[in-house]
């Protein structure tokens, strides 16, 4: 009988420390530590070379690394072994999606200094934080000189005039014709600021959708 817990408890044990791994491995993946990270997947292989969220965690690490070959393997081993995996389908869908972009990226050459799918989005989501900043930056980022000049030279002059305009201190019928003014050109530029932004995103898209298919 003590036998019979004895053996319970290590088997307990074993549950745990296989957790424990885990768990130590998806903290380091979130700091993409991936080396700790496939360390610690490794020790808990050995002890238990079935688990399918072993290999499922080891897709999500492949995936984050554009690794998309590794993490189609790891998730297919994961269902293998663990069909009622959620997520894991879906992600392997994925990762087959992320393989076929990259394959035909390469082949047209377009990866010759490492260009991955995932810095042609970050690339997208620059341009549209550059946007913010001021209209135009965006489109400078897209390489659409165009656009540029149409959003970026307005904006400019508008903001030049709206400065001149505080310096007009004559009668108050001039300065009140002088405020209607200010108020307009500002109104000006909040809306150019506006179609910029949502013109340097759709250009993003547009881009970021020839690059990718």
């Amino acid at each position: 009988m003590a036998e019979d817990e004895r053996g319970a408890g290590g088997q307990r044990t074993d549950e745990e420390r296989i957790e424990a791994l885990m768990i130590q491995a998806a903290v380091a993946r979130g700091r993409k530590d991936f080396r700790k990270a496939e360390a610690l997947l490794d020790a808990a292989e050995a002890l238990a070379p079935n688990e399918g969220r072993i290999f499922d965690l080891r897709g999500d690490i492949s995936v984050d690394r554009d690794h998309f070959d590794s993490a189609v393997a790891h998730y297919r081993r994961a269902l293998e072994l663990d069909p009622t995996l959620e997520d894991t389908e879906e992600k392997l869908g994925m990762a087959s999606l992320g393989r076929m972009q990259a394959t035909k990226l390469a082949s047209h050459g377009v990866l010759p200094d490492g260009l991955t799918p995932e810095r042609i989005r970050r690339r997208s989501q620059i341009a549209m934080l550059a946007s913010l900043v001021f209209p135009g930056l965006g489109h400078l980022w897209l390489e659409r000189y165009d656009r540029a000049a149409w959003f970026g030279i307005p904006t400019a002059l508008f903001l030049a005039c709206v400065g001149l305009l505080q310096d007009i201190t004559s009668e108050d019928i001039t300065r009140i014709g002088a405020l209607w003014t200010k108020y307009a050109l500002i109104g000006a530029v909040a809306i150019l600021w506006i179609v910029a932004f949502v013109d340097a995103s759709r250009c993003a898209t547009v881009r970021e959708d020839e690059e990718l298919f």
